[in-house]
């Protein structure tokens, strides 16, 4: 059936895919065992339908040193979870920008941490959701101003992440922000 489903929405959408996410924070609802069942399923009907298709995951959210981000993703991985993602997608709420309510770094650490888990250097870390974006004075704000938004999307790409997405995918509208944008 999860077979099915792939195959159906990556046949109907491939034209518009960046990439294939296998689920957007997937701990919150299952074990490192039960998303690796539906990772591997991805892959395979990805390689099938759209090979030039990136498949990323696991997808955690918080921070770093959350126990749900950092121990829940090493455990995808050390299942062999890198040997079916062509990137490490992760929603770094929580750690979004360097300077944070005077936290400093908490983006960079957040990265380094997840670089750190990663064997293989072609798999690339991809920011596939940033939304509640903290500043100086707010751990978390709901609309970006201009320099948290740009501080996050500057950390993120002198960080090597190759993609960083907003969360409302209403910012990414082709006609809204520029036609050359595919929607993840």
């Amino acid at each position: 059936l999860w077979e099915a489903y792939c195959r159906q929405v990556v046949g109907r959408y491939r034209d518009v895919l960046v990439a294939g996410e296998v689920f957007g924070e997937p701990k919150a609802w299952c074990t490192p065992e039960e998303y690796m069942i539906y990772l591997k399923s991805a892959k395979k009907v990805m390689k099938e339908v759209a090979p030039e298709i990136p498949v990323t995951g696991p997808c955690p959210t918080g921070d770093g040193d959350a126990p749900r981000f950092i121990e829940w993703s090493k455990a995808v991985l050390d299942l062999g979870g890198e040997d079916y993602l062509d990137g490490f997608s992760y929603h770094p709420y929580g750690a979004s920008n360097d300077f944070q309510v005077g936290d400093y770094f908490e983006a960079t650490t957040l990265i380094n941490k997840v670089k750190a888990l990663l064997k293989k250097p072609e798999t690339g870390l991809w920011n596939t959701e940033c939304f509640q974006h903290p500043n100086a004075k707010y751990k978390r704000i709901d609309r970006w101003d201009a320099s948290t938004a740009l501080r996050h999307f500057l950390i993120s790409l002198g960080n090597d992440v190759k993609l960083v997405a907003p969360h409302d995918l209403y910012e990414l509208r082709k006609d809204r922000l520029n036609p050359h944008i595919r929607i993840i």
